[in-house]
């Protein structure tokens, strides 16, 4: 072999870990499919494609009826959620464009929902510094967590509650091995629908926490809700989350209404009503929006989430 090809080969060699990482980084990854997903090929051909598939940024896709997919190119997430032909590169500039340009309800949503359960020990989710967690992993309510499947006895401790594994690796921040330990949970013979319904909450939010919207919500609009369980009322604000991230303002705003009934503090009410009043803006009712907030100030003017309203008032 010559010099000159001995040169070319090891260069190449060299560079090839390169450009196989830019491609990587090029390429739109089917994150979660639930349904059928096809992409157009050359001579208007289609293939359907599976989930943890990897394609052009420049990619048809053609989504069939009841198909709900997550896609993730870099740091953009994008769904799609309606039957039909999707050019990536239009839904890639779409999403870069809102997000430069965001502006509306969205924007304090995202304030405002960081400010609900602070003042409580529910593991309410919340977004801090554009990260994705628990609000309240502390011992008073790990402690309140127990598991009995029927096999105690007099004088004999209680089987250590799984969910304190599930916490703990939220605590830790290992999502996905929340979502497999919640799987897991849900598969035992012996396990109750309240159990169910736990283990579905702590699977919803390690998705979320992922910023996997569609199938935390998913899991959550598939399963009945317990209201004698500790994450029923962060399930219900969790769903809410969801559509408003999703800017399903109509039932984004059903789940609020449905966390007022939960027993939640002071605050946290007001916080859901300000959640409220920016769903019905989301939806054009400004009227309905100002009579929301007004009954929001009056519960407490003068806690930070009344100081907000009273100001988002005068900017109305």
């Amino acid at each position: 072999m010559g010099i000159k090809k001995l040169f070319f080969l090891v260069g190449f060699m060299g560079f090839f870990p390169v450009l196989m990482f830019l491609t990587a980084q090029q390429g739109v990854e089917i994150v979660w499919v639930e349904g059928k997903v096809e992409e157009q090929q050359q001579g208007n051909k289609w293939t359907f494609i599976e989930e943890g598939t990897t394609v052009l940024p420049t990619a048809i896709l053609r989504l069939s009826r009841d198909t709900l997919v997550e896609l993730r190119y870099g740091p953009l997430h994008m769904r799609l959620r309606k039957p039909g032909v999707y050019n990536l590169a239009e839904i890639i500039s779409s999403t870069r464009e809102a997000q430069k340009n965001s502006t509306g309800p969205g924007m304090m949503v995202e304030k405002i929902a960081r400010l609900v359960g602070k003042d409580t020990t529910s593991p309410v989710i919340t977004t801090t510094a554009g990260a994705r967690g628990a609000s309240a992993q502390d011992s008073s309510l790990l402690e309140t967590m127990c598991w009995d499947e029927g096999e105690r006895t007099e004088g004999i401790k209680e089987k250590e509650d799984p969910f304190l594994y599930i916490l703990s690796l939220y605590a830790e921040g290992d999502y996905p091995a929340v979502v497999k330990g919640a799987q897991a949970i849900k598969q035992r013979g012996t396990v109750s629908p309240e159990e169910v319904f736990r283990a579905t909450y702590w699977e919803a939010v390690a998705l979320y926490a992922q910023d996997l919207l569609l199938p935390a919500l998913r899991v959550l609009e598939n399963t009945p809700f317990y209201s004698n369980v500790p994450e029923y009322g962060p399930a219900v604000f969790l769903k809410a989350r969801l559509y408003m991230d999703m800017t399903d303002w109509s039932q984004a705003l059903g789940c609020l209404q449905q966390y007022e009934g939960v027993n939640i503090s002071v605050r946290d009410r007001q916080a859901a009503l300000f959640l409220q009043a920016l769903c019905y803006e989301g939806l054009a009712k400004k009227g309905e929006a100002k009579k929301v907030l007004e009954i929001a100030q009056a519960l407490d003017p003068n806690s930070d989430v009344g100081q907000e309203i009273s100001a988002y008032l005068k900017r109305m």
